[in-house]
């Protein structure tokens, strides 16, 4: 990525030491027209995806949360075969029934600066790599402003907001719930209710979770989204999503259900 973003920079950097420019809308632009042009990059907006190409951050795995840096409860589940998340109930108000009891406390949100001392600790060989999430030093680092910057890089909500609706009504809707799902939970002592057991034929099994919908709770879900008024465009087809079983799937436009 760095590659392409060389003449992105050049260009940033011949722009904050100010060139002189003229207005495009003058025809024939007279000596009162030029003015000198200087300007920055304040921040780069993006998906998840797109931080960790940008920033050369870990976005997955350990590291999956840049904000949380090595406080990030992580631990990598042997029936899923990926990287699992906990913790966070912490964010939760202290008064909400599910904070009850969680100790840990929220970490410090590690900034752009933190993962450069981290970075110059590992140069000097006083940690390993393997314990940072950088994957890289940005390219953006080579201008003189961007690590004084509080806000570096923002999250595209559109994206994201997707994102979210949709693991959320798989997840509701049962899409997402299998064996190996369930033999998590028994690895990570979680939701014994949903444990699988073993049939009367003895072939593995699995309870109805209490998060997946039945078929009547699915209709009434169904017809709530219908009923729901908004400005022309801006929930796109998102009710179309819900209108037959298996029928699409949510879309950007998320934010009536958020």
């Amino acid at each position: 990525m760095d590659v392409y973003l060389e003449l992105l920079v050049e260009e940033l950097k011949l722009l904050w030491d100010r060139v002189r420019a003229y207005d495009a809308a003058a025809r024939c632009p007279r000596d009162d027209h030029w003015f000198t042009l200087h300007a920055t990059c304040m921040w780069t907006i993006h998906d998840s995806l797109g931080l960790g190409f940008i920033s050369g951050l870990a976005v997955s795995g350990t590291w999956g949360c840049p904000t949380c840096g090595d406080q990030l409860q992580a631990q990598y589940s042997t029936s899923l075969g990926s990287t699992y998340y906990l913790g966070h109930e912490k964010y939760l108000p202290l008064d909400h029934p599910l904070h009850i009891g969680c100790i840990v406390p929220i970490p410090h949100p590690m900034t752009m600066i933190d993962y450069c001392v981290l970075e110059a600790r590992i140069q000097a060989g006083e940690i390993p790599r393997a314990s940072l999430g950088l994957n890289r030093v940005p390219i953006l680092l080579e201008l003189s402003y961007w690590d004084s910057l509080l806000i570096q890089h923002l999250g595209d909500a559109m994206h994201q907001e997707g994102n979210v609706v949709l693991n959320l009504i798989q997840h509701i809707w049962g899409k997402v719930d299998s064996i190996k799902h369930r033999r998590a939970c028994v690895e990570f002592g979680m939701h014994a209710h949903a444990w699988p057991y073993t049939a009367s034929n003895g072939v593995e099994a699995i309870p109805t979770a209490e998060w997946v919908l039945s078929s009547h709770d699915k209709r009434l879900f169904r017809e709530r989204i219908q009923q729901i008024k908004c400005p022309t465009g801006y929930a796109s087809n998102f009710w179309i999503a819900f209108t037959h079983e298996d029928k699409g799937k949510p879309n950007h436009a998320s934010q009536p259900f958020l």
